[in-house]
């Protein structure tokens, strides 16, 4: 085992034990609202951050910069524009969310309509989160493995164990604490390894000239993807907009006020943290004359940053969406 991989096993598990003593000293949930929805006694920027993590997490992120390798600036349409679109109408719906006297979607449409529409919504909630949650295994598994030097399956579920704990344990007051803790520190992983990449291609000329020399025509440009995409930016950014988890966060506010708050704060933020992506993704075609096994981030981290930083990006890449068996059992009629 190398020096790298040596020193990330040992930082991954203290950051697991530091995660699970948080959570276990964390008030105990009292009834099933308290466990679902934290007793709606969180204030609008930790959901803020957790409504955050749901759609900018290790999978989103490091596969949207392995497409920016390929594609450049118009990847930021591939899941940034999506997500843009999503959350804007979610602060349109926002205070209508927050005032459904409804526990679940399952139970809001077995009151409407009749049990069978209810479980019928469950299964549909249940495949499209099965998929979601691969994707974020898919990402977690080839970045641990490369990373740690793990076999794939063995990756895929150190990381899944880590998220299944800590949710089993505290609940959705659980997600949230960690979710703050590890949004933290994949905000700084993605600066950190967006600095040291953009620094070494030697910023937007160089990436230009690598673009131009491979004959990749528009790849600096924004509107590029803006064609491309347009299909699955208009189908999947109004389909995510009804996805359990968000929901959950948005029914957990205060207040009316407090849910547009957060779902607007959110807005602004996801602008900034995909194109830090993208660029990093870019700078990847000046540093690789293909894409990297196991992706353009772990290649980074592995070739061009010191091992002592080696646990920063491990920790922060390795934040998951809010744990999928949170948002299922809500859809229980």
């Amino acid at each position: 085992m190398t020096q790298l991989q040596t020193t990330s096993l040992i930082g991954l598990l203290i950051y697991f034990a530091v995660l699970l003593f948080a959570v276990s000293k964390d008030k105990k949930n009292a009834n099933v609202l308290d466990y679902f929805f934290a007793g709606r006694s969180l204030p609008f920027w930790a959901l803020s951050i957790t409504f955050i993590a749901s759609w900018w997490g290790a999978g989103s992120a490091l596969s949207t910069a392995d497409l920016a390798y390929s594609d450049g600036l118009g990847a930021f349409w591939y899941y940034g524009v999506p997500v843009l679109l999503s959350t804007f109408l979610m602060i349109l719906g926002a205070k209508a969310i927050r005032r459904v006297g409804y526990l679940t979607q399952g139970k809001m449409m077995a009151a409407r309509y009749s049990p069978l529409v209810s479980k019928i919504l469950s299964v549909m909630i249940l495949i499209f989160m099965t998929f979601s949650a691969s994707s974020q295994m898919v990402g977690i598994g080839n970045f641990f493995g490369t990373y740690l030097g793990l076999n794939y399956e063995l990756a895929v579920l150190v990381g899944t164990g880590i998220v299944l704990i800590h949710s089993l344990f505290g609940g959705f007051r659980g997600v949230v604490l960690t979710d703050i803790i590890q949004f933290v520190l994949l905000l700084l992983s993605a600066i950190g390894v967006f600095v040291v990449a953009f620094t070494r291609a030697g910023g937007f000329p160089e990436i230009s000239a690598a673009a131009a020399l491979a004959g990749k025509d528009g790849y600096m440009s924004l509107t590029a993807g803006a064609s491309k995409y347009a299909v699955y930016v208009i189908t999947f950014g109004c389909a995510w907009m009804i996805q359990a988890n968000v929901w959950q966060r948005i029914s957990a506010a205060r207040s009316d006020r407090d849910a547009r708050k957060m779902a607007v704060l959110s807005f602004f933020a996801y602008i900034p943290l995909y194109l830090i992506v993208v660029f990093t993704g870019m700078a990847g075609l000046v540093l690789f004359d293909t894409l990297p096994q196991g992706g353009v981030v772990t290649a980074i981290v592995m070739d061009y940053m010191p091992p002592s930083w080696a646990p920063l990006p491990l920790w922060g890449f390795r934040q998951p969406l809010c744990p999928p068996w949170i948002p299922l059992s809500t859809q229980a009629p």
